[in-house]
């Protein structure tokens, strides 16, 4: 019975810090295998700040550039839109004035940003590839929080 009392709040706080997050598991492989073949490949998140409804990839058609890029849309049930842009074979640069804040993905440098909007950007390189995570706030009523982004990148495999 003592055992059974100590174990009671031992269990609690473990159900409440594997939920403390708010993120949502995304089972990535259908994405995976609709991106292998492709010039790249980048890791696809594992887990996403809302329940996806519906994920899609895209890519521009071949045409010569000095880098690929490929387009990953995720879809929530109540409307939330997030996107994630990976680019290999050139470098990602800003055509923003904004000042972005340095934080820290994983053991990579990356650089945070929120705009007039809300939406909010979080790039980052690993592996050779950048990578532009954006959430789009004004679509929904979901609040997305900076260190949800960073977890979100933190989960691509």
């Amino acid at each position: 019975m003592k055992k059974l009392i100590l174990m009671i709040p031992l269990l609690m706080i473990i159900v409440g810090c594997s939920s403390a997050s708010g993120l949502h598991k995304f089972n990535n492989d259908e994405l995976s295998n609709k991106t292998e073949g492709l010039a790249f490949n980048p890791q696809l998140p594992t887990e996403l700040p809302f329940e996806v409804e519906q994920a899609e990839f895209s890519h521009p058609p071949k045409v010569q550039q000095p880098y690929k890029t490929l387009t990953l849309d995720f879809y929530g049930v109540n409307k939330e839109h997030l996107t994630v842009l990976a680019v290999i074979g050139g470098k990602v640069s800003s055509t923003s004035q904004e000042e972005y804040q340095e934080v820290l993905v994983s053991d990579n440098s990356g650089k945070y940003f929120v705009d007039g909007s809300g939406n909010k950007t979080l790039r980052w390189e690993e592996g050779g590839i950048h990578y532009i995570l954006e959430y789009f706030a004004e679509q929904s009523d979901t609040k997305v929080a900076k260190d949800e982004l960073i977890e979100v990148a933190e989960s691509f495999k």
